[in-house]
């Protein structure tokens, strides 16, 4: 009878075990599309915008306004192309009010569509700078190397090779302009001092601006700088630099160019390519003073460090 008993109460404790409520699983979250960064600006609706007009109202010798290939590009611009090379280059403006992204998320990008003179990734070999105007900054990122086919439809279909971008970021108050220069790496170079004129006259609609509050940073003085005495910088290469082939020696260039900036702000050369004094490369400052590279190489040939002097 116990034995009965006690088989009776063992298969209730089953029955009563196999009827009882399941813990709910956890729903899984399905993972979320990645969103385009949203502009810092997007919520602002009042405030001076950049007066594009103006900058396109009197284009340097050699440039030429033309129809927008794309409904996404506000305007575009072609750029005479160098003797030896076999396209124009392209000046492409967009913006997109209330999106686009923000300055770093574009630099980042345009980044990626290039990759340096050995296969580096684009951020690797770019030289970024930034130029505060009235009431605006610009941040240019300037790439040498190879562009790489994009798929979205807006790029090349296929790598090309010893090509240049100089790709800015125009912020204000209402929102980010981007400016994109792209083409052959001989042209693009041939017309750098018109870019970086160009850009430096970006500036917002007049009748939005209180001169009272705006201000400008431009290269300091010549006369600032008279009786400065000379300063030197040492910078290293890890991987080293390489000029044996014309593309890399632009990358060079922009290179040194780029580490000159970052040790003297106001350092704006009024030439791209420097000319050679007593084994030294030397350019010339908008700012009236000049600065002499000494370059210092393994060796194998490879460039390891330079050291430059104000003069």
């Amino acid at each position: 009878m116990k034995l009965l008993l006690s088989i009776i109460l063992s298969a209730l404790l089953i029955i009563s075990v196999g009827c009882m409520p399941k813990k709910p699983e956890p729903v899984k979250k399905m993972p979320q599309q990645e969103q385009m960064p949203q502009n810092p600006h997007g919520s602002m609706t009042a405030g001076p915008k950049l007066d594009l007009e103006a900058m396109l109202a009197n284009l340097p010798e050699g440039w030429k306004k033309v129809e927008a290939s794309s409904s996404m590009r506000l305007a575009e611009v072609q750029l005479e192309r160098a003797a030896g090379d076999t396209m124009d280059a392209t000046l492409a403006v967009f913006h997109f009010p209330g999106t686009g992204g923000d300055a770093t998320s574009n630099i980042r990008r345009w980044q990626g569509q290039m990759k340096g003179p050995h296969g580096e990734p684009g951020a690797e070999v770019a030289v970024t700078d930034t130029l505060t105007l009235y009431g605006i900054t610009v941040i240019t990122t300037d790439i040498t190397g190879t562009q790489l086919p994009s798929g979205m439809g807006m790029g090349p279909s296929s790598e090309i090779p010893d090509s240049r971008m100089i790709a800015s970021v125009i912020e204000t108050g209402v929102g980010n302009w981007f400016f994109k220069f792209t083409g052959p790496a001989k042209t693009i170079t041939a017309h750098e001092a018109k870019i970086r004129a160009f850009l430096k006259t970006a500036k917002l609609e007049e009748e939005n601006i209180n001169e009272s509050t705006s201000t400008i940073n431009e290269p300091t003085s010549t006369s600032s700088r008279a009786n400065k005495p000379s300063e030197s910088h040492a910078v290293t290469f890890n991987p080293p630099l390489r000029a044996t082939t014309q593309g890399e020696e632009v990358v060079v260039f922009t290179r040194l160019i780029g580490e000159i900036r970052k040790w003297k702000s106001d350092f704006y050369p009024a030439q791209s390519t420097p000319r050679l004094e007593s084994g030294m490369l030397v350019w010339d400052a908008t700012a009236g003073y000049r600065v002499e590279v000494l370059i210092i190489k393994n060796d194998d040939g490879g460039i390891h460090s330079a050291v430059m002097t104000t003069k």
